[in-house]
C-alpha cells in the first residue's frame, strides 16, 4: 500500500505563432538546457528524480498545454503516488492522462487522476499489477491545462507528496523541483523595457532583448520597442538604454 507523504503537445493551439513568441523560445530553450546539465552535474544519481516537463516554454492567455510528470527511476519501482500544485486564478486543468512509465512491455496497471481541490490536484496514483517492476525512465501521467484569458506573469507549477515505491512497498529517496513557466503578453509594453507588461524590467526581459539584439526593421525579430532609438537596427546603443532600464 502506498504511504501518503508531503510531497504541456499543444491541444488546439493555432499553428501560427508570433514573431515575439518565436524570439522568446528559442532564448529560454538555451537558458534550460543550461539549467538541465547543471542540476545533472550537481546531483547526479543519488536519487530518483520526478521533472515536470511543459509541451513550451512560454505561454500565451488562452493556451492549450500539457506538462508530462516525467520519472527517472535510480532503481526499481512498482507505484507512485503524487500531488500537484498550481494557480487555479491563472489555469484550468482539463484532463490528466496516464502515462507509459508503468505500462512499458505491456503491463497491466491501476491509475487515478486524482482530484481537484482549489489550487490543488491530489492523489494522483498509479501501480504495476503483478511482479513486476519498472526502471526505465518515463511519462508516469500528463496533464493538460487551459491559461485563462487574463493570465499575466508568469505559472509556478509544484510537486508535493511524491512517493515511489519499490516491489516490498518501501519509499524511496526522491528529488523534485517547482517549475515557471513565462506568461507573454503580446501587448506593446507598458513600461520601456518591460517587454513582458508584468510590472518590471528584470531578467525575463532581457531574455527578450537578447533574442532581438542585432536584428533590423524588416527582419522576423524585430519589433520597434526594442528599437530605443527608433533607427532601424537593436543594436549596442539599444542595449545601453535597456541596460539604464533594468531592474525598475
Amino acid at each position: 500500500m502506498f504511504k501518503k507523504h508531503v510531497f504541456f503537445s499543444i491541444i488546439g493551439q493555432d499553428n501560427k505563432m508570433s514573431a515575439r513568441k518565436r524570439i522568446f523560445q528559442l532564448a529560454m530553450k538555451s537558458a534550460v538546457f543550461l539549467t538541465v546539465l547543471l542540476n545533472l552535474y550537481c546531483i547526479g544519481a543519488i536519487a530518483s528524480e520526478v521533472t515536470l516537463r511543459p509541451s513550451t516554454e512560454v505561454i500565451t492567455p488562452g493556451d492549450i498545454f500539457t506538462v508530462d510528470i516525467f520519472v527517472t527511476p535510480d532503481t526499481s519501482i512498482t507505484g507512485m503516488q503524487l500531488d500537484l500544485v498550481f494557480d487555479a486564478s491563472k489555469v484550468r486543468i482539463e484532463n490528466v492522462e496516464e502515462g507509459s512509465l508503468f505500462k512499458q512491455s505491456g503491463m497491466k496497471t491501476i491509475f487515478s487522476k486524482g482530484i481537484i481541490d482549489n489550487d490543488l490536484l491530489m492523489d494522483v496514483y498509479g501501480l504495476i499489477l503483478g511482479d513486476e517492476t519498472v526502471s526505465t525512465g518515463a511519462t508516469f501521467a500528463t496533464v493538460t491545462f487551459t491559461l485563462d484569458k487574463q493570465a499575466s506573469g508568469s505559472l509556478n507549477l509544484g510537486l508535493m507528496n511524491v512517493v515511489l515505491s519499490d516491489k516490498t512497498g518501501n519509499s524511496l529517496e526522491t528529488i523534485s523541483k517547482d517549475i515557471i513557466i513565462e506568461i507573454l503578453d503580446e501587448s506593446p509594453p507598458q513600461i520601456p523595457g518591460d517587454f513582458n507588461n508584468d510590472g518590471v524590467v528584470d531578467f525575463y526581459d532581457f531574455v527578450w532583448f537578447a533574442g532581438a539584439y542585432g536584428s533590423r526593421e524588416g527582419d522576423v525579430n524585430y519589433e520597434p520597442f526594442f528599437d530605443f532609438d527608433n533607427d532601424g537596427n537593436v543594436d549596442f546603443y539599444d542595449f545601453v538604454v535597456f541596460a539604464s532600464l533594468y531592474g525598475q
